[in-house]
């Protein structure tokens, strides 16, 4: 791999513009990267949430035409493409939304959503469903919310026996 040569120092040109330590989007300007040979832009080395680096030109940032970078899923949609993201966001209408025809049962009732990404949901699950049999499940607290700790990926029987409705036999 082609290691970077970035200059040590800023130019000092008056219309200048220092973007350093700035946020755009999902990026994070690390430093000055030079300026582009042709047009004499300032490109900068640039970071995004997602922990990728790409060296962006800095009208390019300042006109939001670059707001993350390429491989970030979340952003270009990639996310949707997965299952388990109809789970996801299915989970938390019914938890936040008092237009879901399952809000009586959920979010009327106080069951929360806990999971602010749909990597964080995963996570939890320890990742994705083992079969498209399994469904989400509120386990072990079914009057849970919808917590880390408290989701698992179940087939229909054991989420059948851990309904509001089911019989709990003593042991």
């Amino acid at each position: 791999m082609k290691k970077l040569r970035l200059p040590k120092t800023l130019p000092k040109k008056y219309n200048f513009l220092n973007e350093t330590g700035k946020h755009y989007g999902d990026w994070k300007v690390i430093r000055y990267a030079g300026r582009e040979k042709s047009s004499f832009n300032a490109r900068w080395l640039c970071q995004c949430s997602c922990g990728h680096r790409a060296i962006v030109r800095g009208s390019k940032l300042r006109s939001g035409e670059s707001s993350h970078c390429k491989t970030s899923l979340h952003r270009t949609n990639q996310v949707t493409k997965y299952p388990e993201y109809r789970v996801y966001t299915e989970a938390r209408q019914r938890c936040t939304n008092p237009n879901s025809t399952s809000w009586d049962q959920y979010g009327k009732r106080g069951i929360k959503f806990r999971f602010k990404t749909f990597w964080q949901f995963i996570a939890a699950l320890n990742g994705f469903r083992p079969s498209p049999r399994h469904q989400i499940d509120r386990f072990p607290d079914n009057n849970g919310n919808y917590e880390v700790g408290n989701v698992r990926w179940a087939l229909p029987w054991q989420n059948a026996l851990n309904r509001r409705t089911s019989l709990k036999m003593a042991a």
